[in-house]
């Protein structure tokens, strides 16, 4: 289930520590690397929950839309655009 490593330290691609974001940082990886590499899977990570919320909105009914505030039209507006885009 869980998969071990070799901690041999003579092991060049072995990881030698681990981020705060959980990920695992391969040994010569500047912090600089580690801060991009942080950064680029938070916004993955917000690009998925604005894709996942806007796919919701697309499946509310009219009545639901209504109290809201939303037309379908501005809902479908919404779920079409890019995950990228605010």
């Amino acid at each position: 289930m869980f998969k071990s490593f070799d901690l041999n330290p003579a092991s060049s691609h072995l990881v030698n520590a681990v981020s705060s974001t959980g990920l695992f940082i391969p040994q010569g990886m500047s912090r600089f690397d580690t801060e991009v590499r942080q950064s680029l899977v938070a916004r993955l990570g917000r690009w998925l929950q604005r894709r996942q919320q806007r796919l919701e909105l697309a499946r509310l009914d009219d009545r639901m839309l209504s109290d809201i505030g939303l037309s379908r039209a501005d809902a479908l507006a919404e779920a079409l655009k890019p995950c990228w885009r605010d």
